[in-house]
This record gives structure tokens, sequence and C-alpha cells, in this order.
């Protein structure tokens, strides 16, 4: 996420290699198989393309697959991708203007990741993008007493 599309699609190209590793199809048995991580970088990298190029709709299509592969991955601890597909999603559903699909996204991030802040924040902005302002109003009151001095803008 350094606004070089042109770059991360290079750096694509060469992860894209590396997927055709079979040791990462092994499974770490009770566990998940590296390779689904290495499927949710693929998404995410391809999502963050997306929408640094200000491509929605493929942004929301790619970490949504990202979510759904990390979903599926067996818990492990620590768990085996750290970064939540969830709160890429949401940010994109914002920059596509829909405060629902951004809404429901954050609220089921914050089921698994309570009061993480950056969820918080994107639910904060898809109730005002929704217009729901007494709700928005109380998530800033509880984001400003957890996190004091949380610039919401």
């Amino acid at each position: 996420a350094t606004q070089q599309p042109e770059k991360a699609s290079i750096e694509l190209d060469a992860l894209r290699e590396l997927l055709k590793d079979s040791s990462l199809y092994v499974p770490f048995t009770p566990f998940s198989p590296a390779i689904d991580a290495a499927r949710v970088a693929e998404q995410m990298l391809l999502g963050i393309i997306h929408y640094e190029r200000n491509m929605s709709k493929g942004a929301i299509r790619h970490f949504s697959k990202a979510d759904s592969i990390e979903a599926a991955m067996i818990y492990n601890e620590p768990r085996d991708w750290l970064i939540s597909p969830k709160q890429f999603l949401g940010y994109a559903y914002i920059q596509d203007n829909n405060g629902t699909g951004a809404n429901k996204t954050f609220s089921a991030d914050l089921l698994i990741n309570k009061d993480n802040v950056w969820s918080m924040l994107g639910l904060y902005k898809a109730l005002r993008l929704q217009s729901k302002n007494t709700a928005a109003d109380l998530l800033l009151k509880k984001i400003k007493k957890i996190f004091p001095g949380q610039n919401v803008d």
C-alpha cells in the first residue's frame, strides 16, 4: 500500500511464481497447508492494487476472496494469517460508497477482533456514510474513550 501499483504488480508476478512450489501444499496436520496463507496474500495484493487504482469493485472481489480463504483456514495459535482481510474489504466498500457493506464487514471483524481501532474507525465511517449519525456519535465517544487522541478523519 505505497501508491505504486505498477511495482506491486511486479511483486504479484514474483509471488505467483513462488506459489508453484509444491512444498506449500503439504498439510501441517491438523492445520492448514501454507498454500492457504499464500493464497490470502495473493488476493490481498490483488485487492490493494485494485484499491490504489480506485477500482473498488475489483478490490471488493479480491478482498472478499482473501477473507473467505482466511476464514476457512484451520485456526492455529498464533493465527497463520494475522492481518484481517475484513478491514481492507470494509475500506474498499467505503471507497465504493457502500456503507451497508462496510457496516456489515467491520461489525463482523469486531466480533473477532473486539475493540480493534481500525475496524471501529471503519465502522464509524460506514455509519456516517449511511447517515446513521446517532450510532456514529456513540461509537465515536467509545473510540475516544478507548483511544484518547485518536484522529478520526
